[in-house]
């Protein structure tokens, strides 16, 4: 993980640990004040980020991209992620970055590619000559550094490359003899979700946890397709490593979000605690000179009521500001309390929407971690339906079914097209549903949101709890 520092728009390293320091090949000495981009190429994604984050700070995330790094051969490929951290105290902009090497993932995608492009080559050929390739065929599957399996359409194996039983552990003749659906998957349930997908003509990968020969247990990416009526083929990759990185990215990018929380709570309480009080102070003082004195102040002088409605008018921003940063009563009184105060602000506000609650939780019921996650969701997706969906209706539902909490929202707005509004390379497109969904993930959460073009939205999000 590396702190870069915002200097006439480059990012500039302020300072590193030893992981990206050994990713940039280079001390982290001689690294410190040198700018990012001498040792990646965004083209021009991280320039429209910060861009975004300048404009408008609140509505910045997480940025995670995939980049080369500007080094001779060969091509070394990262996965990157930009935050924003707490401004400095003279006003320094700071941002935190970290870093992973993914040439081999990316290597692998492209093996995995080129295999099913030769298999799809194989198979438009035609009944007819596959016999001549046969040998030449074995020696593909054979060379493949991706598991292949044919399967019949009862799950059957019929055949599997070397990849499979060096990854596995199963022989062609143990994986043709045994039942490889119920050996690599125990659980009744992932194996009932194995099976839909591999009797499915989905395009797309999904990953599974399988168990090996040995017992143990790896993460695993599939694609099936079917090679003729009865006969399929699926292809996989192990992501066990990958998976991992990913969880310790995780980890730290949620450490990362306590500590900004952390860091506004502290800011809020500092400024409804002590900079609030000492503007009351001062006005509760001025009112009780006027009291005293007899007369009035000269024409050209600035009356003592006008400087008090001054005053009163800075410490509502005050208060406004702190409850922008977190609202204290989050950790005086609780989230459902909280969110009951938000709402009938909203009210007060936009009279013509009717917003109704279900509540069927109890405060002790959520982890403290986890109210200020609910908290900004909620606040976020309410905060856009008054913006954008012209709604006149808004459900608020916050449950508990056993050890899952589930935070949604629905509003009856004119709605919108879900893919196309995450999918455009605009950061200011879609991004407060981009940060809603990473705030969720990134808590081990799941987010969902469904939402077409005239029939409103509805948002989710999922937890698990103990």
């Amino acid at each position: 993980m590396a702190i870069l520092e915002l200097k006439d728009d480059k990012l500039i390293f302020n300072m590193s640990n030893r992981s990206i320091a050994n990713l940039f090949n280079m001390p982290s000495g001689l690294l410190k004040c040198r700018p990012l981009d001498e040792f990646i190429a965004s083209d021009g994604r991280l320039e429209r980020y910060l861009m975004c984050h300048k404009s408008d700070p609140g509505t910045a995330s997480v940025f995670t991209f995939e980049c080369q790094l500007r080094s001779p051969m060969p091509t070394v490929w990262l996965e990157c992620r930009i935050f924003p951290m707490t401004d400095g105290v003279d006003g320094s902009t700071f941002y935190g970055f970290v870093g992973m090497d993914i040439t081999k993932r990316k290597k692998d995608q492209d093996e995995l590619g080129k295999v099913k492009n030769q298999l799809y080559n194989i198979i438009d050929i035609g009944t007819d000559e596959l016999e001549t390739i046969t040998e030449s065929l074995q020696i593909i599957l054979d060379k493949a550094p991706v598991m292949i399996c044919c399967y019949d359409a009862s799950g059957n194996v019929l055949f599997v490359n070397r990849a499979f039983e060096d990854t596995l552990g199963w022989s062609l003749a143990e994986a043709r003899s045994n039942d490889m659906v119920a050996s690599c998957y125990p659980d009744p349930v992932d194996r009932r979700r194995a099976m839909d997908f591999m009797m499915s003509d989905r395009a797309d990968c999904q990953d599974f946890r399988m168990h090996c020969r040995n017992n143990d247990v790896l993460e695993t990416s599939w694609a099936n397709a079917p090679l003729t009526e009865n006969i399929r083929i699926g292809i996989g990759l192990d992501i066990t490593k990958r998976k991992q990185a990913e969880e310790a990215v995780r980890r730290l990018s949620r450490k990362t979000l306590e500590m900004l929380e952390s860091d506004r709570q502290s800011v809020a309480k500092e400024l409804h605690d002590s900079i609030a009080a000492s503007l009351a102070a001062i006005k509760f003082s001025l009112e009780g000179r006027i009291m005293a004195m007899g007369e009035p102040p000269a024409d050209d002088e600035m009356p003592f009521e006008t400087i008090i409605a001054y005053l009163a008018d800075t410490i509502k921003e005050t208060k406004r500001i702190s409850n922008g940063l977190r609202p204290l009563t989050l950790d005086d009184l609780g989230l459902l309390p909280t969110l009951a105060a938000y709402v009938r602000k909203l009210k007060e506000v936009y009279p013509h929407v009717k917003i109704s609650q279900e509540i069927e939780i109890k405060e002790m019921d959520l982890p403290d971690p986890l109210k200020i996650v609910l908290y900004r969701v909620a606040q976020e997706a309410l905060n856009n339906i008054h913006k954008h969906s012209g709604a006149t209706k808004v459900s608020l539902r916050l449950t508990r079914i056993g050890n899952t909490v589930e935070l949604e929202v629905h509003d009856n707005g004119c709605g919108f097209d879900v893919e196309e509004a995450l999918e455009r390379n605009d950061p200011l497109s879609g991004y407060g549903l981009r940060s809603m969904r990473e705030r969720v993930e990134i808590s081990d959460g799941t987010f969902r949101i469904q939402s077409s073009a005239g029939s409103g939205t509805r948002i989710s999000a999922i937890f698990r709890i103990t």
